[in-house]
């Protein structure tokens, strides 16, 4: 049986939580840039590993394709609409949204009711 994400964290010993707690006070805002700049300096200069950190934090693990970029562009759906989905989505997990088209609520149709102020 495979252990679920809070099980996962259940798990940390105490000491390892001493340790990312020492992390999170050494990396201040301060020192984050300074890594990242470097970073970023590194990948403009052709660093493999350098980029690939750039591009998962900048793009994310799953990166959109051109096409469907251009499909949503074609459908008139910008990146308002999308994050507005997103937001709707979270405040809303506990309901179950089907994405198929048999009259069920869209992501969008459900951003737009957010917007509205109708949820």
């Amino acid at each position: 049986m495979s252990k679920t994400k809070s099980q996962a964290v259940a798990k940390v010993r105490p000491v390892e939580r001493d340790y990312v707690a020492v992390l999170g006070d050494a990396i201040t805002p301060d020192v984050w840039r300074v890594i990242v700049d470097k970073a970023v300096e590194l990948a403009k200069d052709g660093e493999p590993k350098a980029r690939e950190w750039v591009t998962r934090l900048v793009l994310g693990r799953e990166v959109m394709r051109l096409s469907q970029l251009a499909r949503r562009e074609s459908q008139g759906i910008t990146a308002g609409d999308e994050i507005g989905a997103a937001i709707a989505i979270d405040h809303m997990s506990a309901l179950e949204i089907s994405l198929r088209h048999d009259g069920s609520i869209t992501a969008l149709q459900l951003a737009e009711k957010s917007k509205k102020g109708d949820l």
